[in-house]
């Protein structure tokens, strides 16, 4: 069986204004999984001394919100964060060469 990965729009992913706006045990939670980059729902689970369908509830917002990705591999689910791709910028003309 292959990886299946969630589908993610392009306005996905975290940024830091999206993650100023999560409440303090939802960053911990993203910067621990960020620390490990990758980590089973078990995993999540023992870290937050919880069980499987409580840490699966915590997790769920997170990959609607596109912060985290959710990859299911054999029957099992994996996490990752997802940071927001770098938006390029402009030039300003001041700046241009003529």
């Amino acid at each position: 069986m292959s990886d299946t990965y969630f589908e993610l729009s392009y306005s996905s992913g975290l940024t830091l204004s999206k993650f100023k706006k999560l409440s303090s045990y939802q960053q911990h939670l993203i910067n621990w999984i960020r620390q490990k980059e990758e980590c089973s729902l078990l995993e999540v689970a023992l870290h937050l001394c919880q069980d499987e369908e409580t840490a699966f509830k915590t997790l769920e917002p997170l990959v609607k919100q596109g912060i985290l990705i959710q990859i299911i591999h054999e029957d099992e689910s994996f996490y990752r964060v997802y940071f927001a791709p770098k938006r390029s910028r402009k030039i300003p003309s001041k700046l241009k060469k003529s």
